[in-house]
C-alpha cells in the first residue's frame, strides 16, 4: 500500500476523502476519512504509521474554525481526529517527517485587518504536540501555507511565496526543522504563483548538495515544475501540460522520483496526476508516455482546492 492520497471534497462538501494506489497505475475506491476541512489537508508517512493535519471547516468568520487537527492511519481504519490545543491557521499545514521527529508548520491566522503572516511549529513525540513556536524571530513570511521536505542531508527544506501581492517564490533550509534563520534563504526559480508552491526532496547517490524539485502554479493556471542539483543555487525549468486552480501534491520514496496530483483548472474539479520521472518531464503513469495536453484523469475523484499525497509502506518500483 505505498502510495496514498487525501482530499477536501468538491463545491460544498468539506469532507475529507483517502484513496490509495498499490501498483503505481490505478486507484482504490476513494473512501470518508475523518473530520472535514475548508481547505486541502496533509500527508505524512513517520514510524510505521500515515499522518494527517488540516484546518477545520467554514466559509465566513461567523462559522470558520480556524483550528487544526490530526489523525493517524494504520493501514486499514484512521484514528479519531483530534485537535491541537491553541493552534489555528487561515491555510491547511504542512506536515514532514524527519528521522527521529514529525513537525508541523502553518501560517498564522488572519481576521479582518488582524493579519498574522507569520510561520509556526510544533513537533510531535509520537504522543502529544509541542507547544506552538513561531519560527524566524517573527518575521512576517507569507501570506499562503508553506511547503516543508525533508532531504538525505537531513536538511528541512520550506518553500512559501511572498506577502501579499509578491508572488515570488523563497526556499528556506534548516539543519533540523526546528531553528529557522530568516537568512538561509534561496531564491526560487523565475515566475511567481498567487498559491502556495510545493517542495519535494529528490533522490541522490552522495555528496552534500540536496536535490529538490518544486511545482507551483502561475496566475494563468500553468503548471510549472523546476528542479535544482545543488541546493537551490540553480534550478532547471520548463511547463509542464497541465493546468490547475489548486497547489499540486508530490510524494516520493527515497530512491524514485516523485509523483504528483492536482485539481482541474476554472470549474474542472477532477484529479489528475503524473510520475515526475526525470523531473522535468511528467510522464503519464498507464503508459509511461510523456504527459499530454489530456491529463492522465483520476476517475469519481473531486477537489475545490486541490489534493495532498504521501508515500507510505513499500514501494512497487
Amino acid at each position: 500500500m505505498p502510495l496514498y492520497m487525501a482530499w477536501r471534497g468538491s463545491l460544498e462538501d468539506q469532507g475529507l476523502y483517502w484513496a490509495q494506489c498499490e501498483n503505481g497505475q490505478s486507484w482504490s475506491d476513494q473512501q470518508l476519512a475523518v473530520g472535514g476541512s475548508a481547505d486541502r489537508p496533509t500527508l505524512a508517512s513517520w514510524q510505521g504509521r500515515l499522518y494527517m493535519a488540516w484546518r477545520g471547516i467554514g466559509s465566513d468568520d461567523s462559522t470558520n474554525d480556524k483550528g487544526l487537527y490530526w489523525a493517524s492511519f494504520d493501514g486499514r481504519q484512521w484514528s479519531e481526529q483530534q485537535r491541537i490545543e491553541g493552534v489555528a491557521s487561515n491555510f491547511g499545514p504542512s506536515l514532514v517527517a524527519t528521522y527521529d521527529r514529525l513537525h508541523l508548520y502553518w501560517k498564522g491566522s488572519t481576521t479582518g485587518d488582524d493579519t498574522d503572516d507569520r510561520i509556526y511549529h510544533s513537533i510531535f513525540d509520537g504522543t502529544a504536540w509541542s507547544p506552538q513556536q513561531v519560527l524566524f524571530d517573527g518575521h512576517e513570511i507569507t501570506n499562503h501555507a508553506p511547503s516543508v521536505t525533508s532531504t538525505h542531508t537531513s536538511r528541512v527544506w520550506m518553500a512559501v511565496k511572498g506577502r501579499g501581492a509578491d508572488q515570488s517564490i523563497t526556499l528556506f533550509y534548516s539543519s533540523d526543522g526546528v531553528s529557522w534563520n530568516f537568512g538561509d534563504a534561496v531564491r526560487g526559480p523565475d515566475g511567481g504563483t498567487p498559491l502556495a508552491p510545493s517542495v519535494i526532496g529528490r533522490a541522490t547517490f552522495g555528496g552534500g548538495d540536496d536535490r529538490l524539485l518544486l511545482t507551483w502554479v502561475s496566475p494563468d493556471s500553468a503548471v510549472h515544475c523546476a528542479t535544482s542539483e545543488d541546493s537551490g543555487r540553480h534550478w532547471s525549468s520548463v511547463n509542464i501540460p497541465a493546468t490547475s486552480n489548486g497547489i499540486v501534491g508530490l510524494a516520493a520514496w527515497g530512491s524514485a522520483d516523485a509523483y504528483a496530483v492536482w485539481r482541474g483548472d476554472s470549474d474542472d474539479h477532477n484529479l489528475y496526476w503524473a510520475d515526475t520521472e526525470g523531473g522535468t518531464t511528467w510522464f503519464d503513469p498507464l503508459t509511461n508516455a510523456p504527459l499530454a495536453g489530456g491529463d492522465r484523469l483520476i476517475p469519481f475523484r473531486a477537489s475545490v482546492v486541490g489534493p495532498a499525497m504521501a508515500a507510505y509502506g513499500t514501494m512497487w518500483k
